[in-house]
């Protein structure tokens, strides 16, 4: 009103006026004065760029990974007790049912006559069996005889007739065209034990 005295705020006599000299809006809104500029083209290029890359990646591949090296640490983390159980206790070992399994069981040696070495007559006990996920397998490679290996009272790995064992290699890897046998190119991860017992993986 004529005897308002508060003061007038900015830019009260101009509605179109901001605070801004340009819009933001404008440098990417296309005008038929103005056309699309040389930086608006490429930053359109750069992100059609983009979302075709990740369109293309294969994340089934990731995913894949994750579950060997899942199973790989579990694994690693069962040989590693039984190799331990077995200085400290009696025999322990791992069996693979088959060439091309998944799973396996953890097993303990009941030691009858406490020589700490499996006889023929002596019987295990199982102490667990870890089921692979689906697509999974294991195999395990080296031995002279068997598909059990274990470990005696000074660490050094055996068959199920406690003959020495040279190189033993499991081998879990995801069966991509699931014929259950290991294919080159197949997502794969491995642990080693070599004739003195250590323990190696990959």
């Amino acid at each position: 009103s004529p005897n308002d005295n508060s003061p007038i705020p900015p830019f009260a006599n101009s509605p179109k006026s901001s605070v801004f000299p340009v819009s933001p809006l404008r440098l990417f809104t296309y005008s038929p004065n103005t056309g699309v500029t040389l930086v608006e083209l490429i930053i359109v290029i750069a992100i059609i760029g983009i979302i075709a890359l990740f369109a293309t990646i294969d994340t089934g591949w990731f995913q894949r990974d994750a579950r060997v090296t899942e199973a790989r640490d579990r694994l690693l983390a069962d040989v590693e007790d039984a190799k331990l159980k077995s200085l400290a206790q009696v025999p322990h070992g791992i069996f693979v049912q088959d060439g091309n399994a998944a799973s396996y069981t953890v097993r303990r040696l009941v030691d009858a006559d406490n020589d700490f070495v499996r006889d023929a007559a002596e019987a295990t006990t199982t102490l667990s069996t870890v089921t692979l996920q689906t697509g999974m397998r294991i195999q395990l490679t080296g031995l002279t005889s068997g598909n059990e290996l274990w470990f005696d009272r000074k660490g050094i790995p055996r068959t199920d007739t406690w003959a020495a064992t040279v190189n033993a290699t499991f081998r879990v890897w995801y069966d991509d065209n699931g014929d259950s046998a290991y294919t080159a190119g197949e997502q794969t991860k491995t642990i080693s034990v070599n004739q003195d017992g250590r323990i190696q993986y990959e």
